[in-house]
């Protein structure tokens, strides 16, 4: 019998374990040591999780900081653009090939740690054999937050960098699995002091874990049937794929703001304070206010990456700067085919919400101030409804895309809109 990797095993194991690691994080009389328990207890739970997901950071992070220090060295020279964009491009390497070449890139990853882990000690071997956990887990959040301190380090923002700094970043516990993907500042690691441990920070992050277990197993759990709509959509009406699509939307929303509260909260325990990753995104009036509030993390990373050094603020160079950050986020998650379609659907509605912004500030000067007429306030509010409702049917039809083949999506949305 294997083993198989779930976040919320992940995130049991961590909390079990800080019932002993927490006292001793705290006792710690200096940041340097506590910096080590945690990369200590992050391995742990790494090899537990399977050892050859330990192995492939123990490469990861070390090859991620020399990248980091020629950077640093380099960014002061003329070329030094050139340095990021070579170091940009050797960080994402290993997480293209396995979005490309996902079973030849674990079957390489297995083969490689198998062989080593034989040579150095073989009970480590057979422990590795039994688990079945996708490999490499967290890849992708690793890789952004690694190209993150890279711009940033470029950029001369990064101000206190040490190897084991950069290992403490990298292995932070709270963001390994699922995420956020914090900023180098964010975690905590140019921080040169003891944070005290504090009745705040614990009944913070206690509530923000029961927050967060709630939106699992009580709210979204019960929605779990709503994923088989993709797999027998042909047996569906209309009226019960709408329903399963809405309830899927609500669902997945659950659950990955449900891990994010988990990983805040712990993270929190430890006196770090981790940024929202979601805020109500459904609720929102337009896809530009619902990028700004679904997954907020990923879209503050490719919003200072992508979009500002693109000219996203600039009138000639707004469109492409919106494109090529919608289709970073879309291929972030899976290189598809669908994922190419998700990213052009949604970066349509954001240029088309752009080029109506920028009509309604031009022709506001013309029109004269409403008057308090009750009857223009509802009409005002029931507009405001209405963008809402829309924006989120928006949404919900792009869902298919993250979901279903390519080929299969034609006869998904032909049964969605058909009249029986």
């Amino acid at each position: 019998m294997t083993d198989t990797f779930s976040a919320f095993s992940y995130f049991v194991n961590f909390l079990v374990l800080l019932i002993v690691a927490l006292p001793v994080y705290y006792l710690l009389p200096s940041i340097s040591l506590r910096r080590i328990w945690l990369i200590v207890i992050s391995a742990a739970l790494m090899f537990y999780v399977a050892p050859k997901l330990l192995l492939l950071y123990l490469v990861f992070w070390p090859l991620g900081y020399a990248l980091v220090v020629l950077l640093r060295k380099q960014s002061e020279k003329s070329d030094g653009s050139l340095y990021l964009g070579a170091a940009v491009v050797a960080a994402l390497l290993p997480l293209v090939l396995w979005k490309l070449f996902s079973h030849e890139f674990e079957a390489q990853l297995n083969q490689l740690s198998r062989g080593f882990l034989l040579h150095v000690f073989e009970p480590f071997a057979q422990t590795d054999a039994v688990k079945s956990a996708v490999i490499p887990v967290g890849l992708s959040f690793a890789t952004f937050r690694l190209i993150d301190v890279m711009v940033q380090t470029h950029l001369g923002l990064v101000q206190k960098i040490s190897f084991l700094r950069f290992m403490y970043f990298g292995f932070f516990p709270s963001l390994l699995p699922v995420g956020p993907i914090a900023e180098y500042r964010e975690a905590g690691a140019e921080n040169d002091q003891c944070v005290a441990a504090s009745a705040e920070n614990f009944g913070a992050g206690a509530m923000r874990i029961l927050i967060g277990c709630a939106k699992i197993f009580v709210l979204a759990y019960p929605l779990a049937w709503s994923t088989n709509i993709f797999e027998y959509h042909d047996f569906n009406t209309a009226v019960m794929m709408w329903v399963s699509l809405a309830a899927f939307a609500i669902y997945f929303w659950l659950n990955f703001s449900g891990y994010s509260d988990i990983a805040i909260g712990t993270a929190r325990l430890l006196g770090v304070q981790l940024k929202e990753n979601f805020n109500n995104p459904y609720w929102r009036r337009n896809p530009q206010e619902f990028w700004a509030n679904w997954h907020m993390s990923l879209t503050r990373f490719a919003q200072r990456n992508i979009f500002v050094p693109l000219g996203g603020f600039r009138k000639k160079t707004q469109f492409i700067a919106i494109f090529c950050t919608i289709m970073t986020i879309a291929l972030w998650h899976d290189i598809s085919v669908s994922l190419i379609l998700f990213g052009l659907y949604h970066a349509a509605g954001l240029i088309f919400v752009r080029i109506w912004q920028d009509r309604r500030s031009g022709s506001a000067a013309s029109v004269s101030p409403a008057s308090d007429d009750e009857s223009l306030a509802l009409g005002a509010r029931a507009k405001d409804i209405g963008s809402r409702v829309a924006t989120f049917v928006f949404v919900l039809l792009s869902f298919p895309m993250l979901v279903l083949p390519y080929h299969e999506l034609p006869a998904f949305y032909l049964r969605l809109l058909s009249p029986f």
